[in-house]
């Protein structure tokens, strides 16, 4: 039995599927998962929770349309 071939250096490396099968072959390669970490802790974003940074969003989001309905809605804008 021959072993499997091995990638080709380079960008085409770092994109390749890993080479084994089943559900971890969908997984992506480990130098495209460093590299997110890289940028996450360059932003300080790394360990935090996205769950919990969605909700901030959606706080943040429902919180500005309410604000903005109130200022349209109660507030006479036009003066002549």
């Amino acid at each position: 039995m021959t072993p499997p071939p091995q990638p080709r250096a380079g960008v085409r490396a770092a994109l390749a599927r890993p080479r084994c099968a089943g559900p971890t072959a969908l997984r992506w390669p480990d130098t495209a998962r460093a590299r997110v970490r890289q940028v996450l802790k360059f932003y300080g974003l790394d360990g935090q929770s996205k769950w919990l940074n969605l909700l901030y969003e959606t706080f943040f989001l429902f919180g500005f349309v309410f604000l903005a309905w109130v200022g349209l809605a109660f507030q006479r804008h036009v003066r002549r």
